[in-house]
């Protein structure tokens, strides 16, 4: 199977010069690696989350040991929908996706396993911590200060990954998943440094409940939702054996959550003191 990246445009331009395999750019086994955890965190979290919920009605479910109480299993299945089950097959995904559309290889790609084991291993030490009742209070950004920093080297480092990769690559044109996962990575790693590293350490009282709102809401607009587009701008016209329809309109909704998205996070305090 060839990897052109011409297949995505429905403008009528002919195929790109290169027609490379897909083993030349990416990993088979270092992406199988990241299917593989995604599909762990993906069951995890949300047995986790069925375990919530069934606590709801029957609140001496699993007796009343501290690990197993509500208020320390909730964290675990936020924290493992986002950061385990969904990220983990996104990050495993970007290195599918981004060479194909560029046309080269990943930028250092041995950095892959080194970013697979820091992350799984963190997520592990990060659920662990938070059944022991060590929360930093961020709702969505619980994770203590030790497993934060290496989940923030991570994020960096594949934001690097990304962003080189990009400038590298051979394929003039910038197709749309490429927009979405780049901006994803770029806004997330600002985004995690400020919702760890800033918020529970400054900002006290309805001024830190205020800036919360953004954080949960950047979580949400400028995580999973740009990488998710990404992920579905790519594989929808593969699945359909159709080209995009209006490569143009996509980057108008691009650009439309760019700008208009960020600043409505606090919607999450109505009915609450704001400054």
């Amino acid at each position: 199977m060839s990897a052109t990246a011409n297949t995505m445009f429905d403008d009528g331009r002919s195929a790109p010069a290169y027609a490379v395999t897909t083993g030349e750019l990416f990993d088979r086994e270092l992406i199988l690696k990241y299917m593989a955890a995604g599909a762990f965190w993906l069951v995890f979290a949300p047995t986790v989350g069925a375990i919530v919920a069934i606590k709801f009605n029957y609140y001496d479910f699993l007796g009343h040991i501290s690990w197993l109480t509500w208020g320390r299993l909730r964290p675990v299945h936020v924290m493992g929908v986002v950061f385990g089950g969904f990220s983990t097959t996104v990050i495993g995904l970007t290195y599918f996706i981004v060479p194909r559309l560029c046309a080269v290889p990943m930028y250092k790609p041995h950095w892959g396993y080194h970013i697979f084991w820091m992350w799984n291993v963190a997520l592990t030490v990060g659920f662990v911590s938070l059944a022991l009742g060590y929360n930093s209070g961020i709702e969505a950004g619980e994770f203590p200060l030790w497993v934060s920093i290496p989940v923030e080297i991570v994020l960096c480092m594949l934001t690097i990954q990304v962003v080189v990769t990009v400038k590298r690559r051979t394929e003039r044109r910038l197709y749309v998943s490429l927009w979405y996962m780049t901006a994803a990575y770029i806004w997330t790693a600002m985004n995690y440094a400020f919702g760890h590293f800033i918020l529970p350490f400054s900002m006290p009282g309805v001024n830190n409940a205020a800036m919360h709102g953004l954080y949960i809401h950047y979580v949400v607009g400028l995580w999973i939702t740009p990488a998710g587009l990404g992920v579905a701008y790519y594989f929808l016209p593969l699945a359909a054996k159709r080209p995009l329809y209006s490569h143009k309109l996509s980057l108008v909704g691009f650009w439309a959550l760019a700008f208009f998205y960020p600043f409505v996070g606090t919607h999450h305090y109505i009915y609450s003191p704001r400054p």
